[in-house]
């Protein structure tokens, strides 16, 4: 069945085109290189060389940013890392992070300047960095007293919370983790996940809260933000309505240009009209993704999606409430017991040699293209049960007509194989209703 999804997924690639205010920030070789000459700044930057770049869009009038960086312990001072963190006790590497602690300082405040950010958090079954001041620090932007209603969605025992001057700078912390179906594919974006019982946004959700500036509210089966109406899972979660292929969905702009514009923003107390045209009402989706330090997540096109478009794309989902989800247990079951039962039926009436073989096929045939244009039309039924449940009952009709009429056919030959001729006989195995009394009549040339 999941193969059948994917092959659906597949065919309406592109349904509707990306959404776009959305582009993406990921930091790749070509920045890093970029940084290396003109800078003479190394891989990896210290925390503050992003803050230029979040001075830009600040500057710029981004709509919002979802940051989809894991930030655990760089720019962590010494009381903001977990216990038995090796050398700790050692002085010198307590110096090392007190100086390490100014690092984030300046990135920390452009979060806050920019008041629009979405950090990323992971829920986890063995939290490291679920620290008591990072916690403290993560209140007020769960927005958990914001999700009543919400469905139940996969419950965690811990959250890995990001640095605390991080924290303390973002407006919203959403979850940035993914749930692969059993074969290993990722094809569901969970809104909202339970930690400590409280139910947390995703990242994409955080981030779509922030851009349109509204109040999310759930219902029984779906929810609403802003104009848009996203039908939900029972687990909280939408099956992706990709706009394009991996790679060629959104525009990029490159991070090292975002630090070049804060750089000539520096210079000449104005942002360039390239910047503000690129930026201003954008949603920014910042991430990483460079050779060694790969974030990708395996989908069902080509498997080889970066993790900031895959949150581009549920969050583009979100804001036009097209994300597919799978129809209901019950909804499948009355199919399946629909298709069987007319093919049991037709079976079980129709005496013709070939229409208890042609019925399956039909039947089939009309189910699969119709399942087909809904899942265009956002549900996603089940396709192989009730195939396999037309095979199986054709089988099962193919028996029992071949036991029936195996006893009728011994019955017709001995009944009437002295009297007429062979292919009479024929024709009443083919046509019971012809054994009947009475005569016809006819005009005739002999």
């Amino acid at each position: 069945e999941l193969k059948f999804v994917d092959a659906r997924t597949h065919h309406f690639l592109g349904q509707r085109g990306p959404d776009p205010r959305i582009v993406l920030a990921e930091i790749q070789d070509d920045d890093v290189d970029t940084l290396l000459r003109a800078w003479t700044v190394p891989w990896p930057w210290e925390l503050d060389i992003n803050a230029y770049a979040f001075r830009t869009m600040a500057e710029a009038g981004v709509a919002a940013v979802a940051v989809d960086v894991y930030q655990f312990d760089k720019g962590a001072a010494a009381d903001d890392l977990p216990e038995g963190t090796a050398g700790l006790d050692d002085p010198t590497i307590q110096g090392a992070l007190a100086l390490q602690g100014e690092n984030g300082d300046l990135l920390g405040q452009a979060f806050r300047e920019l008041d629009r950010v979405a950090l990323a958090c992971e829920l986890s079954q063995a939290p490291r960095y679920q620290l008591e001041g990072r916690v403290g620090a993560a209140e007020g932007r769960l927005y958990s007293d914001r999700l009543g209603g919400a469905p139940s969605g996969p419950c965690y025992p811990g959250l890995n919370l990001p640095v605390r001057r991080l924290v303390d700078g973002a407006r919203l912390l959403g979850f940035a983790n993914v749930k692969p179906d059993a074969d290993g594919v990722v094809r569901r974006s969970h809104t909202v996940s339970c930690w400590r019982r409280r139910p947390l946004p995703s990242l994409p959700l955080a981030t779509a809260a922030i851009a349109l500036g509204g109040e999310v509210a759930f219902d029984e089966d779906a929810l609403s933000l802003g104009d848009a109406r996203q039908p939900l899972m029972a687990d909280g979660s939408f099956l992706l309505n990709y706009r394009g292929g991996p790679g060629s969905t959104y525009p990029r702009i490159p991070p090292s240009r975002l630090i070049d514009w804060a750089a000539q923003l520096d210079e000449t107390g104005t942002l360039p009209d390239p910047a503000r045209e690129a930026l201003e009402g954008k949603i920014v989706v910042w991430g990483v993704n460079l050779a060694g330090r790969e974030d990708v997540v395996t989908t069902t096109l080509s498997g080889a999606h970066h993790g900031p478009e895959f949150q581009a794309t549920a969050l583009d989902n979100l804001l036009h409430g097209d994300g597919r989800v799978r129809a209901t247990f019950l909804s499948n079951a009355v199919v399946l017991l629909v298709l069987t039962t007319l093919l049991g039926l037709f079976s079980g009436f129709v005496r013709s040699r070939l229409a208890p073989h042609a019925a399956p096929l039909l039947l089939g045939g009309t189910w699969l293209l119709l399942a087909w244009l809904l899942f265009g039309g956002g549900t996603s039924f089940d396709v192989f049960t009730p195939l396999l449940g037309l095979l199986l009952t054709w089988g099962l009709a193919g028996v029992v007509r071949l036991l029936t009429e195996g006893r009728r056919n011994r019955w017709l030959e001995g009944t009437f194989g002295r009297y007429l001729a062979p292919s009479i006989i024929e024709a009443l195995k083919d046509d019971p209703e012809l054994v009947a009394l009475g005569g016809q009549d006819r005009h005739v040339t002999l």
